[in-house]
């Protein structure tokens, strides 16, 4: 793991501490928007080590969802269901900016951090040690 993935993988945990908080606090809409940025964050530590990372623009969510399918998902390099939960979070998410924000369940939103968790933590298996 490089010290690219590393810090990636560190914000991934911060966004997930930070959506756990958010739920205890009441407020589904931040945790959803946070898991859904931990996953992002997470696949984006794993692309970092591709070719194709560098030419991923972090702060377009479809193209690093597109990455994150074809190098890893569509390969079974990482299990599919990763990328699925991806998707999934992603949707939460755009629910929680709606105006109101709508349809977030405490359910699904307590599934997707837990998901979200498990992603971090599959990626950082995958990445192993490495450098740094």
């Amino acid at each position: 793991m490089n010290p690219d993935q590393r810090r990636l993988l560190e914000m991934a945990r911060r966004s997930s501490e930070t959506a756990e908080r958010s739920v205890a606090a009441g407020d589904t809409a931040t945790a959803a928007i946070r898991a859904h940025y931990a996953m992002v964050y997470a696949a984006l530590a794993a692309l970092t080590g591709e070719a194709v990372g560098a030419a991923v623009d972090p702060d377009d969510h479809a193209a690093v969802h597109a990455a994150f399918r074809a190098r890893f998902a569509k390969t079974r390099r990482l299990d599919p269901q990763l990328h699925r939960w991806l998707l999934d979070a992603h949707e939460l998410r755009l629910l929680a900016e709606g105006d109101p924000p709508g349809g977030l369940d405490a359910g699904a939103i307590r599934e997707t951090l837990d998901r979200a968790d498990s992603m971090i933590l599959a990626i950082r298996r995958f990445l192993g040690p490495g450098e740094g």
